[in-house]
């Protein structure tokens, strides 16, 4: 009730009082109760007893629960399916074989605390930005596709990170601080390697990405340069030193001008 106008909502739950008060016919209502409350307020002015005036119509109350990790990372990956992999309607460049990685992206979800409805928001942005032909599926490097997701929820979850991060104005040191609180420990690691090998940060070209990793305490001094895990997203990015989450962002931004 509360996602309708508020003067319906109202009409609708005296209508039910009134009209409908059959014996054996029972309704069930879904609501945001401050919200159905603002909308009785607005309707009977701000000193009306509001959960006085709900009892005539509400005999049972049920509060349900807040989402469950588990049950964003089940959330996360139907819509993932649903959103990118639409038979018969279009195809996705992203390899969803890489079942490490839906994780990986289940967990940003989580941690952005997005809702459903703004996960959908997300995944509507992906199916514009990695829709493709039969031909061409599965053949874009996976560390484009990841981050793609993960600038689209940043966008839609937490604006103004975006905005930092799409500016390059966001330091090594600040990005890994905010990883960490929204991941868990051994997600935040490989959340900052995507990020720093995507060029995400304003760093010298003499600088090495080991060097950054050395310097915000990921890798001890006497790390190998040649790293495997290192190479693995470096690979991923076709080893383009350039920013390639400032691609992506354009690429989002382009949809924002589109739509408008």
């Amino acid at each position: 009730l509360d996602r309708c106008r508020p003067d319906y909502a109202i009409s609708y739950l005296e209508t039910i009082k009134h009209i409908f008060d059959i014996k054996g016919a029972i309704f069930i209502l879904s609501a945001d109760k401050k919200q159905l409350e603002n909308s009785a307020k607005t309707a009977f002015g701000q000193n009306l007893n509001f959960n006085e005036y709900l009892r005539k119509f509400v005999h049972r109350e049920i509060r349900l629960p807040a989402i469950s990790q588990k049950g964003y990372n089940n959330l996360s990956y139907k819509y993932t399916s649903y959103y990118l992999v639409r038979e018969g309607l279009r195809e996705c460049y992203m390899d969803l074989e890489g079942h490490y990685r839906i994780q990986n992206i289940s967990e940003l979800i989580s941690g952005l605390k997005l809702t459903p409805r703004q996960i959908q928001e997300v995944f509507r942005l992906l199916g514009h930005i990695l829709g493709v032909n039969e031909d061409t599926r599965a053949k874009l490097s996976w560390c484009l596709a990841v981050g793609s997701i993960a600038m689209a929820c940043l966008k839609i979850g937490d604006s103004s990170t975006y905005q930092l991060v799409k500016s390059r104005e966001i330091s090594p040191q600040n990005a890994l601080g905010y990883f960490k609180l929204l991941l868990k420990e051994e997600s935040t690691e490989w959340w900052f390697t995507l990020f720093l090998t995507g060029g995400v940060f304003n760093i010298p070209e003499s600088t090495s990405h080991m060097d950054i990793l050395i310097e915000v305490g990921l890798r001890s001094e006497d790390s190998n340069s040649h790293d495997p895990d290192l190479s693995q997203f470096n690979q991923g990015w076709n080893y383009n030193r350039g920013n390639s989450i400032e691609k992506i962002c354009q690429k989002i931004d382009e949809l924002d001008t589109w739509v408008s």
